[in-house]
């Protein structure tokens, strides 16, 4: 957006101030700090820098490197800043930087003082069923090889018309059109659009997508299990452990999922609880409040929980009692 060139230096578990400024000539192996060298390697004086995780900068006694940060960020004195290495002082107020953090406590007061804080929410459910639709799910369709192979980019361009011998468990050989695979933009697994926000509200709780990336990865692997014919196995939302009717409803649940006749899996809501186990959290708690029941809420750094306390009516003695 602003036309100029990006770096990116991760600041997680630096304690030494030299990294920053430069190691002095006089020492082995003294090289200039991560910011000059962030220049050098992008030949610019007007680059975009993000300082990444500055709240898990390392602290003691011996070594405080958000004290150079100082001066580092502070547009009033960063115009004469100077490497230890290169030893001249340099420009740096065209440099825009971008710092990051997960917790605003940890970092220093007059550091903080510095910076503009922008506050970023979490990611609502709508948009984190667009990330999954247009990232995170064609990301692991490919890492888990479940894209219809494109026969045009494979070298063979009369491959699509073409017949397929197959070898029956009898032991004839029978031929089947390739007109029943499925079309080259088509994948392996199709989830629908109410399995990943299930998949969003009831198997994950963050802010972010990891977890959501983690779920998907695990509907794939069994997926590609199930392709391969290895996909036997059923997770057991109630916990057991043994065969029975549940069992049964579950294969009987899996078998929906296909693979058609065109060779794709077509997984929906309910058939999540037989791929990635039972719900973990479940949503929509505090629409179904009782009577004598009240909500509240506890936030913290990683994010929020609902508390519920609850009012019960009991008969006393006729003391009151105050501790």
């Amino acid at each position: 957006a602003l036309g100029r060139k990006f770096h990116r230096i991760a600041l997680g578990g630096v304690r030494d101030e030299a990294e920053l400024r430069g190691h002095r000539r006089t020492y082995i192996g003294s090289m200039p700090g991560n910011i000059m060298q962030a220049l050098i390697s992008m030949k610019v004086n007007n680059p975009v820098i993000l300082l990444d995780e500055i709240d898990k900068l390392t602290r003691n006694a011996m070594f405080n490197p958000s004290g150079a940060m100082l001066e580092l960020l502070d547009p009033e004195q960063n115009h004469t800043f100077k490497d230890h290495y290169i030893n001249t002082p340099f420009d740096l107020s065209k440099v825009l930087f971008l710092c990051t953090c997960n917790d605003l406590n940890t970092i220093d007061r007059p550091l903080l003082d510095r910076m503009e804080v922008i506050d970023l929410s979490g990611y609502t459910v709508e948009e984190k069923l667009h990330i999954a639709t247009t990232h995170l799910l064609p990301k692991q369709l490919k890492l888990h090889a479940l894209q219809q192979p494109d026969l045009e980019q494979d070298g063979n361009p009369d491959a699509q018309g073409m017949s397929a011998e197959i070898a029956d468990p009898s032991g004839l050989v029978t031929t089947q059109d390739k007109q029943g695979a499925p079309p080259p933009d088509q994948p392996r697994l199709i989830m629908s659009k109410a399995a990943i926000t299930d998949l969003i509200s009831k198997w994950t709780m963050e802010s972010g997508v990891r977890s959501l990336e983690r779920r998907v990865a695990q509907i794939c692997r069994w997926a590609a299990l199930r392709l391969a014919g290895a996909g036997t196995e059923v997770a057991k939302p109630d916990g057991d452990v043994g065969g029975g009717e549940a069992d049964k409803l579950a294969e009987a649940s899996l078998a929906e999922c296909g693979p058609n006749a065109q060779g794709q899996l077509i997984v929906d809501a309910h058939h999540l609880p037989y791929i990635v186990g039972a719900e973990i959290f479940e949503p929509d708690l505090a629409e179904r409040l009782s009577v004598g029941v009240a909500m509240g809420l506890g936030v913290t750094a990683t994010g929020g929980q609902l508390l519920f306390v609850e009012a019960t009516r009991s008969k006393g003695s006729g003391r009151l009692t105050v501790t």
